[in-house]
């Protein structure tokens, strides 16, 4: 898999509260925490899509 580099900022208060999740071991770094939401907003994404698109057939 290739993979891409980027830079976020993020506001201080969530960067603790990703802190707070690593600490307590559920994610291993910023870099996992990242892409799981990022997995989570792409999968939304795709339900929410195709609830738009079965919506329209019936219209």
């Amino acid at each position: 898999m290739k993979f891409r580099k980027t830079t976020i900022t993020v506001p201080e208060e969530l960067y603790i509260e990703i802190e707070k999740a690593i600490a307590s071991g559920l994610y291993t770094n910023i870099t996992d925490i990242i892409r799981a939401g990022i997995r989570r907003e792409l999968l939304a994404m795709k339900e929410l899509r195709s609830d738009l698109s079965e919506k329209n057939k019936k219209v």
